[in-house]
C-alpha cells in the first residue's frame, strides 16, 4: 500500500484544499504550501516553531532500547495516532529525467518508513523500541509524531539521531 498518496488525500479533506500536487508540503498538519517556494515554506515553519505543540514528546536512550515518552494532554475526540518515522540524514541522487535531468541533488532527512506504533487518548504513556531494529538499512535517525485523526494537526513531535551520542531533540 502506498501511504504517501493516502496521507496526501487525507490532508485534502482535513485542510479543505482542492487536491494534491507535487511539490506540496504540509506543516504540522495545519497548513499546506508549494514545496518549491522556499521563502514561504521557511516562514510557515518559523511560524509553527514559535507556537509550542500541545503534547510533550521526547526520546530517552537507554542503551539497547529507546523509550519514547508521551506527555498527558487534553483527551481528543478520537484517539490520535503515534507515528514512528525512520529516516536517512542525507541521500545524493543523480536525476535521470525531467527538468533537472543530469543534475545531482542532495536530499536531507529522507523518510524511509512511517509506521503507526500506538494510539493516544490523552494519558501520559511510553513506548519502548529496540535500538538495533531502528538502525537497520541505513536509517540514521527517527522521529515520532503524534497526530490527530486522518491527517489532522500534529500534537507533538520528537526526533533522535541514532548515530550520535548527544541527547534527543524535541519540538
Amino acid at each position: 500500500m502506498q501511504r504517501n498518496p493516502k496521507r496526501q488525500r487525507s490532508y485534502v479533506q482535513s485542510l479543505g484544499i482542492s487536491g494534491v500536487y507535487t511539490p506540496q508540503i504540509v506543516v504540522d498538519g495545519l497548513f499546506e504550501n508549494v514545496g518549491s517556494d522556499r521563502a514561504s515554506v521557511e516562514a510557515r515553519i518559523a511560524e509553527r516553531r514559535a507556537a509550542p505543540l500541545p503534547v510533550a514528546l521526547h526520546f530517552s536512550d537507554d542503551g539497547d532500547v529507546l523509550t519514547l515518552h508521551v506527555g498527558a494532554g487534553k483527551s481528543p475526540e478520537r484517539p490520535a495516532t503515534l507515528w514512528l518515522v525512520r529516516y536517512s540524514r542525507e541521500e545524493v541522487v543523480e536525476i535521470r529525467r525531467g527538468e533537472n535531468r543530469g543534475k545531482t541533488m542532495t536530499y536531507a532527512h529522507v523518510v524511509r518508513e512511517m509506521v503507526p506504533i500506538g494510539m493516544w487518548k490523552g494519558a501520559a504513556a511510553s513506548v519502548t523500541l529496540p535500538k538495533a531494529d531502528l538502525l537497520v538499512q541505513g536509517h540514521e535517525g527517527c522521529a515520532a509524531l503524534l497526530q490527530a485523526h486522518d491527517g489532522g494537526p500534529v500534537l507533538g513531535a520528537a526526533s533522535i539521531d541514532l548515530t550520535a551520542t548527544a541527547g534527543p531533540a524535541t519540538r
